[in-house]
């Protein structure tokens, strides 16, 4: 991602996404929740809040709430998706530099259905049962949903 992409990613939502990079889930949802209800409960930033929170849940091995959070995610981003085209674009973001055919700017330069795909991926990974004990959640990580706004991992970006 140019880096003038990232330097225009409002404050909250960089620190978000580094909080994430590092696995700190529960303090990047935290750091994003105010600015969701600042954006008028955006349904993008909703579904990167609940999938934060859907990783602090798994580690505390809650999987029921996991899987929850996780399949509430993709119904926001479904909704993100639909709504994107009202979205106005970062200035370094223009309707020509989308990469799909109707050219709409994508939202901080997350390009949704990447995530969608990721989340859709992720969730056979999650075991069919309600909890694990947290001895099992260290043996069985689940994949990383990775958030690249311009199409970078947003933890090259961030350091410690």
């Amino acid at each position: 991602m140019p880096n003038e992409l990232w330097d225009e990613l409002p404050r909250p939502l960089r620190e978000f996404f580094c909080l994430y990079a590092k696995g700190e889930y529960f303090d990047a949802h935290e750091v994003l929740e105010d600015f969701w209800l600042e954006e008028g409960r955006d349904p993008l930033l909703q579904a990167l809040i609940q999938v934060a929170v859907a990783y602090y849940h798994y580690e505390a091995g809650n999987v029921a709430g996991s899987r929850a959070l996780f399949t509430s995610a993709l119904g926001y981003l479904e909704r993100a998706e639909e709504s994107r085209r009202r979205l106005r674009p970062l200035p370094s973001e223009t309707p020509t530099t989308a990469p799909d055919d109707a050219r709409a700017p994508h939202p901080y330069g997350l390009r949704i259905p990447d995530i969608v795909r990721a989340i859709s991926e992720l969730l056979p990974h999650l075991p069919d049962v309600r909890r694990l004990p947290l001895e099992e959640v260290q043996k069985a990580p689940l994949p990383k949903v990775e958030f690249s706004p311009g199409g970078v991992p947003c933890a090259s970006f961030c350091t410690s």
